[in-house]
């Protein structure tokens, strides 16, 4: 599989403070509407950042509102006659402990949680969406695959979760990190870049992906000038001082390509840091942070170099754009996301104009995916699902190629440019 080669470029800041987002209990969580069959969402909307409180971020309230648009519009259609989706949406606020207190209460049947009991036991969701990292990806999708509770992920990217043998629930509307890795060091090889530093996190996704690459490139007879490793938690007491150290070692370097295999945030921290010292170099961005328009939009990135990465294709949404341009909470639903999100005061544009829409893709392939699977399990015809909607989850079967349910391509091409 190929992937897109994305170039970065300029528009508005997209975070928005609200300062105490992670607060929800995780017995009632952030978002849900009732239905016949239950989706779970674990979403990432708020992280913690650089011990000031919590902030939301946009992109990912955008990929979160497109699971609920889509599950909306199979609800008012008649692909599912007779048979209501509902949704339950939990913050893991990007942390693997609050992820798994999600899981188990959205898996609890009448207040207990249903691995305590005999596993007849049938939670309301029935299949979980998410979470958007690997590292949490990885920890619930352990959890999950002792019950058989399916799970999807829209960016978990690791290479470990194609282990059917570990992880059978699990699937993903992205390729394996194996695919990128490859592609990066062929686009290295291209450029007659043979001498490169490379900085990743020390989370799974991180050392996975630097791993795969380092192997891939040596095919490629292109060769690593330095590596360094930084934490993924921010509110590590030493990231600072670490990336002060990092840029001292960038620039020290005779590379003149560096990979950053990191989370956004990460890479805010290090450009921001080689901005102040008026520092150009190549980047390579993997797909963590390739499409980041936060990133694109910080205040001297033109002084940064040049920035290529790889992302997957995306694709249209329809009715979307008109969606978030009139967000509005239905009746029987609540959802604290969006009412924090209106308190903001922003335009009804804001949301369409500040983010790149399309990369909501993967979020309604999820949701169209299980919704294929359920018609199958429910027997639906074109008037009415004859199944029963008490069921357990390990009944749902979902297609492990979901790319028949929306073709899924990947697109290669190479450009140098300059900001």
């Amino acid at each position: 599989m190929l992937l897109w080669l994305y170039i970065v470029i300029s528009g508005t800041v997209l975070w928005v403070d609200f300062g105490t987002g992670c607060d929800y209990s995780v017995n009632k969580c952030g978002a849900w509407s009732d239905g016949d069959v239950q989706i779970g969402v674990l979403s990432s909307c708020f992280s913690k950042v650089e011990n000031v409180g919590y902030r939301e971020h946009v992109g990912t309230l955008v990929r979160m509102l497109a699971i609920i648009h889509t599950i909306d519009t199979i609800n008012n259609s008649s692909f599912l006659p007779g048979v209501r989706l509902g949704y339950y949406i939990c913050d893991t606020c990007s942390d693997a402990s609050r992820a798994i207190q999600s899981t188990e209460h959205m898996l609890a049947t009448n207040g207990s949680w249903f691995g305590q009991c005999a596993l007849n036991q049938m939670p309301r969701v029935k299949v979980i969406i998410g979470p958007r990292y690997s590292e949490v990806a990885l920890i619930v999708a352990r959890l999950l695959a002792l019950y058989m509770v399916p799970q999807i992920s829209t960016s978990a990217s690791a290479e470990a979760l194609s282990d059917r043998q570990r992880f059978p629930a699990f699937l993903r509307t992205v390729p394996s990190d194996i695919h990128q890795t490859k592609a990066l060091a062929k686009l290295m090889s291209h450029f007659k870049w043979d001498w490169v530093g490379v900085v990743y996190g020390d989370d799974d996704y991180g050392q996975n992906a630097f791993q795969g690459f380092v192997a891939d490139a040596q095919v490629e007879n292109v060769c690593v000038a330095f590596k360094e490793r930084l934490p993924y938690n921010l509110n590590s007491m030493d990231i600072d001082t670490k990336i002060r150290e990092l840029a001292n070692k960038i620039i020290n370097s005779s590379a003149k390509v560096v990979l950053l295999i990191l989370k956004e945030e990460l890479v805010r921290k290090l450009f921001d840091e080689m901005i102040q010292q008026n520092i150009s170099r190549t980047w390579i961005a993997s797909d963590s942070w390739s499409m980041s328009q936060e990133t694109a939009q910080m205040d001297g990135i033109n002084q940064v170099g040049n920035i290529l990465g790889f992302s997957f294709i995306t694709g249209p949404n329809p009715g979307f754009e008109e969606y978030l341009q009139d967000l509005s909470i239905p009746p029987g639903a609540e959802n604290k996301f969006i009412e924090q999100y209106k308190q903001m005061g922003a335009s009804k544009d804001y949301l369409t104009t500040t983010v790149n829409i399309r990369t909501a893709y993967g979020e309604r392939m999820a949701v169209l995916s299980i919704a294929h699977a359920l018609k199958k399990l429910l027997k639906c015809n074109e008037t009415a699902c004859a199944g029963d909607t008490n069921f357990p989850p390990w009944m749902v079967r979902l297609n492990p190629h979901i790319s028949h349910i929306i073709p899924l391509r990947y697109l290669f091409f190479s450009v140098a440019f300059k900001f």
